[in-house]
């Protein structure tokens, strides 16, 4: 929840927005939602037809699930009529004031979910009180498979949680921004453990912001030291990091969510930033070499007041989710979010491709290596 802008790496939310770079003139063409209360901070797509809760005389075909950041709950994004076709709705957290909505990822017929207290973000980590909620819902049958508390695991010194992944195992790795922590969660639910914490101590600094998983290798965004990318085995019994040596080069300040994209037969990984947009390029699979393609102008938010949380692939568009942090709140009805009714999902496919073009040549080779942390 980092007001940022959008980097990209290859293999491949901090209340108000920040200052961005003059963006880049959009090429492509901007996805544009209809509808009421949005404020999207993660989404994702789900493949295959989902009936809206509530209304089954409504599917919608393979929607985008994103988490409506003020109203703690996930709306289902018909992107073809390009409405909010309906919400899914978390009882006794959706729509309360103390929560928001952060993180959602899909797997089969599975979401996760993170509702958890805004107060840290808002704070910037001042103040982590309250409980944090992790969430598997079941799609097809409508029902939570599991709510797990990931604040009484982490004993009450880390806070701010935010996305997840999941390894091959079916385990859920939760990542926490303040000062940076991974919480893992069994398949059943029935266990949540502590299973990384970063070597800082005050809650005020920015650890860990976004995480991918890639078999059973996770990828975790790390905003200390510079921002960096760490490299975790998630059959490790407890999380033990290396860091993907970038050379000189870092991934500075403003990190906020990550996200695998396919272009070409290469995978690379989105991270925002409030610089824009950069690409690591890895060597091969296991994600041990890597290198930062810089573009000639950073991509940032081409909306006014707009700032990217994280991209999102739709089959062969590569879009930036916007969101507006910065927008008046309450709205005109009294509820908890602004009175936004557009959103624009921005479209930088064309960017992206021009900047992976020359990675993507035969032979190129990559020469960073790296290390393990102390």
């Amino acid at each position: 929840m980092i007001g940022s802008a959008v980097l990209l790496l290859s293999a491949a939310s901090l209340g108000a927005a920040t200052p961005q770079a003059k963006p880049v003139e959009a090429t492509g063409q901007d996805l544009i939602i209809n509808g009421p209360k949005l404020y999207p901070e993660k989404c994702v797509v789900y493949s295959g037809e989902l009936t809206v809760p509530g209304n089954e005389q409504r599917t919608v075909k393979n929607p985008l699930l994103c988490s409506q950041l003020y109203e703690s709950n996930v709306a289902i994004v018909d992107k073809e009529k390009k409405d909010i076709a309906g919400t899914i709705d978390f009882e006794g957290l959706t729509r309360d004031p103390v929560y928001h909505a952060s993180g959602v990822l899909v797997e089969g017929e599975f979401l996760w979910t993170s509702i958890n207290t805004g107060a840290a973000f808002e704070s910037s980590g001042e103040n982590i009180n309250g409980t944090n909620f992790a969430i598997k819902y079941d799609l097809q049958n409508h029902k939570e498979v599991w709510r797990v508390d990931v604040t009484t695991p982490a004993n009450g010194k880390f806070g701010g949680t935010q996305d997840f992944a999941v390894d091959t195992s079916g385990n859920t790795f939760v990542v926490g921004t303040y000062p940076g922590h991974i919480i893992k969660i069994t398949p059943d639910g029935k266990t949540a453990s502590l299973w990384n914490s970063s070597n800082f101590t005050k809650s005020t600094q920015t650890g860990y912001t976004g995480i991918v998983s890639k078999g059973d290798m996770l990828l975790v965004t790390n905003e200390q030291n510079g921002g960096e990318v760490l490299l975790f085995n998630s059959r490790d019994e407890k999380g033990s990091p290396t860091v993907v040596d970038t050379g000189s080069k870092k991934l500075n300040k403003g990190l906020d969510g990550a996200a695998l994209v396919n272009i070409g037969s290469k995978e690379y990984l989105l991270v925002a930033t409030e610089d824009g947009i950069i690409t690591i390029a890895p060597a091969d699979d296991k994600w041990e070499k890597a290198e930062i393609l810089e573009p000639t102008e950073p991509i940032a938010s081409n909306h006014v007041n707009g700032t990217i949380t994280i991209a999102l692939q739709v089959e062969e568009k590569i879009y930036a989710i916007i969101e507006y942090f910065g927008d008046n709140r309450p709205g005109s009805d009294g509820g908890l979010s602004g009175d936004r009714e557009k959103w624009p999902f921005q479209d930088i496919t064309s960017q992206i491709t021009a900047l992976t073009t020359l990675d993507r040549k035969p032979g190129k080779a990559c020469a960073a290596t790296t290390k393990k942390v102390k």
